[in-house]
């Protein structure tokens, strides 16, 4: 991130998806899903470090939790 940095977007980082895909500058999108039927409940975009996917969960649940919610998660 030191040596990239992007013209239009200077909060974009330096991020790969897997080992052996190529670094793009780029941000996070997070998203909320109602269960039962896969309804997008909510949306937020971070940007890419160590963290953000624990704490962007974090705070998409914390807007929008209800007394009796239960939560999942994927494996990743």
């Amino acid at each position: 991130n030191q040596t990239h940095q992007s013209k239009t977007d200077p909060e974009a980082r330096l991020a790969r998806k897997s080992a052996g895909d190529a670094s793009r500058l780029c941000h996070m999108a997070h998203i909320l899903t109602e269960n039962r039927n896969g309804l997008v409940v909510d949306v937020s975009v971070s940007e890419v470090n160590g963290h953000a996917e624990n704490v962007e969960a974090l705070n998409l649940l914390l807007r929008n939790a209800k007394k009796g919610s239960t939560v999942g998660a994927d494996k990743g």
